[in-house]
Formats: C-alpha cells, structure tokens, sequence
C-alpha cells in the first residue's frame, strides 16, 4: 500500500500539485502522509474537499486507501452553479493512478449546512481539510463545525496558504497566518500537535512570479520575470527551501503555506 501511495503522491505532485512550480505543496503530501500511516484502521475520518471541481471526485481520498473515509464535497457559496463547476475535470486525464484509487464524495455542503451534519450523529477521529479554508466565508464557524463532528480527542487537520492571489473570486475570503491558524484553533478549544510551514523568501518569489506571468504584462518584463524563475530554479534551487533572516526587520517571516494537525483538548 505504501508504495502505491508513493506512486499516487509521485503522480500528483508532478501532474497536478506541480511542485516545481509550487514547491509547497510538498508541504502538504509529506506531512499529510505522515499523519495518515499513523492513523490506526479503526479510525474513522472525515474529508472535507472541493470536489466538484472534479465533478464530485476527490483527489486525496486516493491517500486513504483501506481507511473508513466519509467524503464531504464543500461548494463555495458562489459557487453553486453548474458553470462555476467541474472546470478541473480534464486533469484526471493525466493521473492515471491516482483516478484508479479515488472515490466519488458521498454529500455535498456549504458554509450554512456543515453544521447540521452533527445531527446525523456520526463522529470522526479524523478530520482533514486540505486546500479548503480560504474558501470558507467564516474559517473560525468551519472550525467549530469541525469540531462538533469530532469524537472526544479527535484530530483536525488543516492545509492553506499564507500568500496567493485572490483567485475563483468572490470566493477567495481569509489568509491566515502561522500564528493566526494557532489562534483560531486554540480558540476552539484545539492544541496544537504539530505544525509546519514553508520558510524561504525564495519560495516567495517564485511563486509569486509564477503567478505574475500570467497577467497581460508588457513583453520585454514577462521575458525578464522568466528569465529570473529559471535562474533561481537552476543555479540558486537550494535557497527554495532556506529559512533566510531579514536583515532590516526582526520578528519577519515569509512563508507560503502552514500544514497543521491539532487535537481536541
């Protein structure tokens, strides 16, 4: 099992996670990995995911191969519409592996009814919500929905990015920080277990170029911006991963996501 989640992760972080692009996202497989080989079989986990923009399938359930998952597809408030959806569905074209291990999501919710899910009585040891909270009008309501669908000591797990455009607008709300996401979970009543996040202001850059070259910029920049992103990438590839010091600031960082697991106090 393990080696064909290496594969999946392989698969994913090269086709569709491109972490040559987006070095963070390694963040994520590797801490999530981590989590989900610890996780005992009896365990019962909840996954809350945009899958419809897969067309109800997701992605990570590919990770959870012979673990009780229920699947929770989260749509957006403004994304209810059909032609807001299934816009990734092509993807799966070019993940042949993982498309062999993933599941389609068993109900859809939105920011108003997650809460209501408490009613049907079922609990988790587990919840993970990989890439989602920013889309989530109130992160600090998702928290404590979360929470409330949490068996006594259960654990949450929580993927996001601190820097990113403003993107799928208007459902792009909150960015927190390291110390943010550690506030909003110990306001919930979480401690936190462990957390990670990416540190160099290499990384930054890159990302941001990344984006940036998207946009209908004059030639000649577009041209020196990716001059530079191949530059770093091949001679300076090594200072994408270094926690560098800011020389005018103290107390600065500049981290491009935070992955944290948290467990019910």
């Amino acid at each position: 099992m393990r080696n064909n989640t290496k594969l999946i992760i392989d698969e994913l972080t090269k086709n569709l996670f491109d972490t040559e692009r987006w070095p963070h996202y390694r963040l994520m497989f590797n801490h999530m990995n981590k989590i989900i080989r610890n996780i005992n079989k009896k365990d019962k986990i909840g996954l809350l995911e945009r899958c419809y923009i897969y067309d109800g399938f997701s992605i990570f359930s590919s990770l959870f191969q012979h673990l009780s998952l229920d699947i929770f597809d989260y749509i957006p408030p403004n994304s209810q519409s059909k032609y807001r959806q299934s816009y990734q569905l092509d993807k799966l074209d070019s993940l042949p592996i993982t498309r062999k291990n993933i599941k389609k999501s068993q109900v859809s919710v939105t920011a108003e009814n997650l809460s209501e899910l408490k009613n049907n009585g079922k609990k988790y040891d587990y919840f993970f919500i990989p890439n989602v909270l920013h889309h989530h009008p109130n992160p600090f309501q998702l928290i404590d929905d979360c929470k409330s669908l949490l068996n006594e000591k259960g654990h949450i797990y929580i993927f996001d990015a601190t820097l990113r455009e403003d993107h799928q607008r208007p459902d792009d709300f909150f960015r927190f920080t390291r110390n943010g996401i550690i506030y909003a979970l110990e306001k919930s009543q979480f401690e936190i277990i462990e957390i990670n996040s990416s540190k160099s202001p290499v990384e930054a850059l890159i990302y941001t170029m990344d984006q940036v070259v998207q946009y209908d910029l004059p030639s000649e920049l577009l041209l020196e911006i990716n001059g530079l992103n191949k530059i770093i990438k091949n001679k300076y590839k090594s200072t994408i991963e270094k926690n560098y010091e800011n020389k005018s600031r103290e107390f600065t960082a500049f981290p491009i996501a935070y992955s944290v697991l948290a467990r019910i106090k």
